[in-house]
């Protein structure tokens, strides 16, 4: 890769739970959001209790510091939690620019096309960011506020310098 040309991204450890009720559904109806987490009724009487945000470079290994925090919480506002079969802890790494933003945009070498970055909504913002990438790798040069937002070039050297207050104006763009 030419000098300047790489997005900076980092891992972001994320550790949940999938959890089970023996006696099928009925715990939760709809999702419940938290600060730092979630908990999400699956229609096989099946939770998702997610997700920390953990600093944690490339470390993978399960921590009980940041699922008793999840357990904690979901504890707090659903107490029926507390009566839930562990199925599976997982632990994964999420791809974060330093402004926890997303990369998607040309770069170089030529040809290249960057997604990447996209922090702890990447699933989220899948089928926003193939929408975009489809079109750049079919020769559009789409006017978008997004895609300059998400600029990868944002994170060169050169660039980086010159454009006091672009962290606000992409954060307002992705909101």
């Amino acid at each position: 890769m030419p000098d300047g040309a790489r997005v900076p991204v980092r891992p972001v450890r994320g550790q949940l739970l999938r959890l089970r009720d023996p006696s099928g559904p009925g715990l939760l109806r709809s999702v419940v959001r938290f600060e730092g987490g979630y908990l999400v009724p699956r229609a096989d009487g099946g939770y998702v209790l997610g997700a920390t945000v953990e600093e944690r470079g490339f470390d993978v290994q399960p921590q009980v510091g940041g699922i008793y925090e999840l357990l904690r919480d979901a504890h707090e506002l659903v107490p029926g939690v507390s009566e839930l079969k562990i199925d599976e802890l997982c632990v994964g790494l999420r791809p974060g620019t330093p402004d926890n933003a997303p990369a998607i945009g040309r770069g170089l070498p030529e040809g290249l096309v960057w997604a990447t970055g996209h922090h702890r909504n990447g699933i989220l913002l899948a089928p926003l960011t193939a929408e975009l990438v489809v079109r750049l790798l079919g020769g559009e040069q789409p006017a978008d506020a997004l895609l300059d937002a998400c600029a990868p070039q944002r994170f060169s050297p050169a660039r980086a310098g010159a454009q006091p207050g672009r962290a606000g104006a992409r954060q307002a763009a992705l909101s």
